[in-house]
């Protein structure tokens, strides 16, 4: 899938959630974010970053270094961490 477009829209209960799929209406392409979610994001893609010139590598890359970074919010633990307990 080809990332035509991402949007992002504040929920009642205050997070944000980012829409990575050309149809809004797709669920599937939802991502729910954590608070300072832009600030993270640009760790890796500077303001004004032509998204649609990215490999897929390099967004691989981004999510992996995400996955893997730990969250004082899992309580130490990172996302991928948090997923392999949860589906245990």
């Amino acid at each position: 899938m080809g990332l035509n477009s991402v949007t992002a829209s504040p929920n009642e209960n205050g997070k944000v959630t980012l829409n990575l799929s050309p149809e809004q209406d797709d669920p599937t392409n939802y991502v729910y974010i954590m608070d300072g979610w832009n600030y993270v994001l640009r760790q890796y893609f500077p303001k004004g970053t032509n998204m649609s010139l990215l490999t897929q590598e390099e967004l691989d890359q981004a999510a992996y270094s995400l996955n893997t970074r730990p969250r004082h919010t899992l309580g130490g633990m990172t996302p991928s961490d948090k997923l392999a307990e949860t589906m245990q």
